[in-house]
């Protein structure tokens, strides 16, 4: 009973902690891919995912110290190893506030239709980043918060939506933007940070009574997730009036009640994720680059910096964000894991595979971006 208990905590960390905002991009990438791409996009890179995910876990129980995977990066590659992740990582979060932050304004807006578009990017930008300069013990229960109200943004969307029907009012495949759903279900799929605290669960309870390693439950609560998205999806089929990159601006045939709930759900998702993220990225550059009290400044100037520099787009911030920074982060885990562990036959062969294909993501993103 015991371990069913813990295999439901673990399941529902990793779903819980893998849904965010990237959820208001697949609907567009379904679309434009058509629906059976990008549902194939969900199950083959979920399953990739997964795979990753039980590598790492892998390698913190292997390597037996409270190193996480910066530090596993200079243990075993030495300083360009960790500046190599370092970028990685916080360049990926920094993004992700960039995603926040265009998403967030959209949300503003449904609440007060009338708010100018640049009133309500400022506005949001000074809710959001108020809290940075308070103590950040306040609000450590944030991230579970956000997980309850997207949870409530599903549901909403999609019990509300005449789904029968939906998927035959839209193409099944499109060559021409095969490669498209990649970064954004990638976007959304990530979830390797929530993999430490559950490593942290499992050894001060599970692991003390011989219990095998909780694999299952975490591909079990990535799955979960793209389930949930496909749902999403369906919701947004539908009841939208229009498929735009951000879905929300497509909205527009919704009730102003149903209008209204919506966005302050999504306001408030969005700013129990961003604060948390937030303090993550300011702490990391002050203790890792000794930035002192810079850091709070970068955090908070630098996101809207690049949005005000053309970085506008919705649908380009997940692109960089999944396609190059957690490409080349899933692909440092794999470098790590082949450092730590083992890997022979199939194994071995996946994961070459798999960090050939982030490697070949992230070089095909960046160069689509420049170009």
């Amino acid at each position: 009973m015991n371990r069913l208990k813990d295999f439901m905590i673990e399941s529902g960390l990793m779903t819980a902690m893998t849904i965010g905002a990237g959820i208001f991009g697949l609907p567009y990438v379904f679309v434009e891919s058509g629906w059976f791409t990008g549902l194939l996009y969900l199950l083959v890179l979920g399953g990739l995912v997964a795979f990753t995910h039980a590598l790492y876990f892998g390698v913190l129980h292997r390597a037996g110290t409270k190193d996480r995977l910066l530090g596993l990066s200079r243990k075993y590659f030495g300083r360009s190893g960790f500046q190599f992740g370092f970028v990685a990582v916080v360049g990926g979060l920094l993004l992700t506030l960039v995603v926040y932050l265009i998403l967030g304004s959209e949300f503003l807006q449904l609440v007060f239709p009338g708010l100018d578009p640049r009133m309500s990017f400022a506005l949001f930008w000074v809710i959001v980043s108020l809290p940075l300069f308070l103590a950040e013990q306040r609000f450590a229960k944030l991230e579970f918060l956000g997980v309850i109200l997207m949870t409530l943004i599903i549901a909403l969307i999609y019990f509300s939506a005449d789904t029968q029907g939906a998927l035959a009012k839209f193409p099944a495949t499109d060559g021409e933007n095969f490669l498209l759903p990649f970064s954004v279900v990638l976007f959304s799929l990530a979830g390797w940070p929530i993999l430490e605290p559950i490593y942290a669960f499992w050894r001060s309870r599970a692991a003390k009574a011989g219990i095998a390693r909780p694999i299952t439950a975490l591909a079990l609560g990535t799955f979960f997730a793209a389930m949930l998205y496909f749902a999403f999806v369906l919701g947004i089929f539908g009841s939208a009036a229009a498929i735009t990159e951000n879905t929300v601006s497509g909205l527009t045939n919704w009730p102003d009640w149903k209008l209204g709930t919506l966005g302050i759900l999504g306001l408030f998702a969005i700013w129990t994720s961003y604060v948390p993220i937030g303090f993550e990225i300011r702490n990391s550059l002050a203790r890792d680059m000794k930035l002192g009290r810079v850091a709070l400044l970068l955090v908070v100037l630098l996101p809207p910096a690049l949005v005000l520099a053309g970085l506008d787009s919705f649908l380009t911030a997940i692109g960089l964000a999944g396609g190059v920074f957690l490409s080349l982060q899933y692909l440092l885990i794999i470098l790590v894991s082949r450092k730590v562990l083992t890997l022979r036959g199939f194994k071995k062969l996946l994961a070459e595979f798999v960090a050939l294909l982030f490697l070949i993501a992230a070089a095909y993103e960046a160069y689509y971006f420049a170009f």
